[in-house]
């Protein structure tokens, strides 16, 4: 026969509904920092090491470098949203987003380093292969929690002011 669990762990919520008084960790976490268990790629050069999202420390953000580093998660675990640079050196955007879009409906935004009115035809490419949305470089924080908010559909309003 197998063992009975104590009355503490009881009492901890390990087997049942915790009490008034016991704050659930894990539901706490996921309401405060909705976007820590959210599965986001940023595909960037492979020189670079920081993503221009760093700055929000609460936003985990798996970067990509290759093509088939990109195919291997998107096999793996299918991402909630894409942030593409618009000047990748291993890679054509245009052929990313459109080999994603085939793969997947997930929103893909592309990171712009030159205004969107300079870019206009790569845009208008783009759009019609699956972009979901543009951001300028660099990129301003409610900005990206304004994308953010919209594409993964999470209320985001206190991490505006932090």
């Amino acid at each position: 026969m197998g063992r009975q669990p104590s009355k503490e762990l009881l009492g901890l919520g390990l087997f049942g509904p915790l009490p008034d008084n016991v704050i659930d960790f894990s539901k706490y976490l996921r309401e405060r920092f909705p976007l820590l268990s959210r599965n986001i790629l940023f595909i960037c050069n492979e020189n670079e090491n920081t993503c221009p999202f760093s700055s929000i420390p609460v936003l985990r953000i798996e970067q990509i470098h290759s093509l088939s580093d990109l195919f291997a998660v998107l096999k793996r675990s299918p991402p909630e949203l894409i942030f593409v640079e618009s000047s990748l050196s291993w890679e054509d955007p245009l052929h990313i987003i459109t080999e994603v879009h085939h793969i997947t409906e997930v929103p893909i935004v592309m990171v712009c380093k030159s205004s969107p009115q300079q870019m206009s035809s790569l845009l208008k490419q783009a759009y019609a292969a699956g972009l979901s949305d543009v951001l300028k470089s660099p990129v301003l924080r409610d900005d990206l929690m304004e994308i953010l908010s919209v594409f993964l559909q999470v209320e985001l309003q206190h991490f505006k002011n932090h």
